[in-house]
């Protein structure tokens, strides 16, 4: 069995995958007849996920925010 996981650590890879999804679901609307497809809700699920992250990883305060969160919450619960 083949899994394709790919690597998201990276900005430019966020970027890429972001677009990727954004350009499918540009181009199925640019038809004259806009269809929903069985897929698409799992796309912008994606799309938000993936936006989210981005978000993180150009403000790096809000992820220092997150860790210093994270350790006050584990703290609080001993």
């Amino acid at each position: 069995m083949t899994t394709n996981i790919q690597d998201f650590s990276s900005r430019e890879a966020l970027l890429s995958a972001n677009s990727v999804l954004i350009g499918q679901l540009q181009a199925r609307l640019k038809a004259k007849r806009f269809r929903p497809q069985e897929g698409d809700s799992v796309k912008i699920g994606y799309i938000r996920a993936l936006r989210a992250c981005l978000k993180i990883k150009l403000n790096p305060t809000i992820g220092i925010g997150l860790i210093h969160l994270n350790r006050k919450t584990l703290a609080l619960n001993r």
